[in-house]
């Protein structure tokens, strides 16, 4: 019997280290990355979290939800599957200890079986990022406004630089300014 490539356990554990569940997260049904865009503004997080303002094409169409946790942290992710393949594609910010956590587990769970995960230190603009490949998915991850920031590519159809353009994009999300008040 041969052995598979990966565990579903590992798998699981994977997916849930890399996306972020949060407990007690409120989830908020969303179609489109602005839609996300938006309720992210509308929540009042502090600090003002970072958004992409550039986003792959192969993310563009509906499906996006967002998930946000107690603490401002957050996660998007869209998932779709282009020619049978599943293609997921996630943002969010942490825990600052959701770092350390990820480059813990890199080290320690080899990548296929085979070889320990290689996680690489690379400057992406001004920012420190540190990056790494599993079987089915390239990680981003760095320290930004005291959170942990992910940007996560899963299965196939997304190449590193559109990744590396994503983290290369992020600005603080544009608060709505209230309307005046009074009439």
């Amino acid at each position: 019997m041969t052995r598979p490539l990966v565990s579903w356990a590992g798998l699981l554990a994977l997916v849930v280290a890399t996306v972020g569940l949060f407990a007690f997260a409120s989830t908020a049904g969303a179609t489109t990355a602005h839609d996300v865009e938006g309720q992210l503004a509308n929540r009042s997080l502090s600090p003002v979290p970072l958004f992409p303002t550039w986003l792959p094409a192969s993310t563009s169409h509906s499906g996006w939800y967002l998930r946000v946790g107690r603490h401002a942290e957050f996660d998007t992710e869209t998932t779709r599957t282009p020619n049978g393949y599943i293609l997921t594609f996630s943002f969010g910010r942490g825990p600052r200890s959701d770092l350390h956590a990820l480059m813990r587990d890199a080290r320690r769970r080899p990548d296929i079986g085979i070889t320990p995960t290689r996680v690489r230190r690379v400057r992406i603009g001004r920012r420190l990022v540190y990056s790494f490949r599993t079987f089915n998915a390239h990680i981003l991850a760095w320290r930004e406004q005291g959170y942990t920031y992910s940007v996560i590519g899963s299965y196939y159809g997304l190449t590193s630089a559109e990744l590396w353009h994503v983290v290369r994009s992020l600005q603080p999300l544009r608060v709505p300014v209230p309307g005046p008040s009074g009439g």
